[in-house]
């Protein structure tokens, strides 16, 4: 198990972890906000196209903007 556990953790960027962690909840919710914005802007850039693989990557995008349950 240890060999699995050692072949995830690889793929694991753990300064991005400890950046966030490092944040306060306001500064992780801003952190959130712009992104989420991004997520928006990008999503009316491709709507303003009518090109069938903007739709799709708004689709992505909106899978992604959607909370983990």
């Amino acid at each position: 198990m240890d060999d699995v556990i050692a072949l995830y953790k690889r793929d694991i960027d753990m300064t991005l972890i400890r950046e966030r962690l490092a944040m306060s909840v306001e500064q992780r919710f801003a952190t959130y906000l712009d992104a989420l914005r991004l997520v928006e802007e990008l999503q009316r850039a491709g709507r303003a196209t009518d090109r069938p693989k903007d739709l799709e990557a708004i689709a992505e995008l909106e899978s992604l903007r959607r909370p983990l349950a």
